[in-house]
């Protein structure tokens, strides 16, 4: 009967250990989805890629500047380790990856790592490079597609503005330019899909000959399903993004 006795209270003082286990196990994972939030304060601040390169964007509490549209700003909505941009037109979603006094990673449709600017202040929305006016850029320039090649993967914002500001009608009957351009087309899409799209959408440049040049690829090396695939997954819905679509599948259905 003793020794029953004491394979009860054994018993009890297991299950006890086993329960207490579990509330610290999840007392741990609670505590785990705790820190996966970030003190959005820290966003605060002038954004670029390197301390060399020019500013992307500023942040102040729930807005976001543009650097080529400072007067605009445009809202910020936070939730956990996501934020939304909102947009005239569409939303932008990005998951937060890491958040310190000196750098900035998220994810949208890829990772991107940017620094705090330490040479800027906000003193009157940042002063930084204007985008070259489209007036002032030779069309069919071979040398602006050669400055964008070599930036690439990384390409300022200035290089790519620049670089489809040279495509025109006009360059048809330069088949150096057109050639060199429509490889470098593909790539810049590849690298910075969104970024193509953004300026395609906001900048005075001849959309019509991006499309044409879209359809018909000079370098059969790219995956053309790949880059559909990753424009699909854009969080982004524009008149842009379907005409980039659709000129890429009359390529696929060309092509392969």
């Amino acid at each position: 009967m003793i020794r029953h006795s004491t394979i009860l209270v054994l018993a009890v003082v297991i299950l006890v250990a086993c329960k207490e286990t579990k509330e610290k196990e999840s007392s741990t994972v609670e505590q785990d989805k705790v820190q996966v939030t970030f003190d959005k304060k820290l966003l605060n601040g002038v954004w670029a890629e390197n301390q060399e390169d020019n500013a992307l964007f500023y942040i102040e509490n729930d807005s976001i500047y543009y650097m080529d549209s400072q007067d605009k700003p445009y809202s910020l909505e936070f939730g956990g380790s996501y934020f939304s941009v909102h947009y005239d037109d569409y939303t932008s979603k990005a998951e937060l990856l890491k958040l310190t006094e000196d750098s900035l990673v998220y994810n949208s449709t890829n990772t991107i790592r940017l620094c705090r600017r330490t040479d800027e202040v906000k003193e009157s929305k940042v002063e930084t490079q204007k985008t070259v006016p489209v007036d002032n850029i030779k069309k069919c320039d071979i040398e602006k597609v050669a400055v964008l090649k070599k930036q690439l993967p990384n390409a300022s914002k200035e290089s790519i503005v620049s670089f489809l500001s040279t495509i025109s009608v006009d360059c048809k009957n330069n088949a150096e330019f057109g050639q060199f351009s429509n490889e470098v087309l593909f790539e810049v899409l590849q690298a910075k899909p969104l970024e193509v799209l953004m300026i395609t959408g906001k900048e005075d440049v001849e959309r019509d000959e991006i499309y044409k040049m879209l359809e018909s690829p000079v370098n059969d090396a790219i995956n053309l399903r790949e880059l559909i695939d990753s424009i699909n997954k854009l969080e982004l819905q524009s008149v842009e993004k379907s005409e980039f679509l659709k000129a890429l599948k009359k390529a696929l259905k060309k092509y392969n």
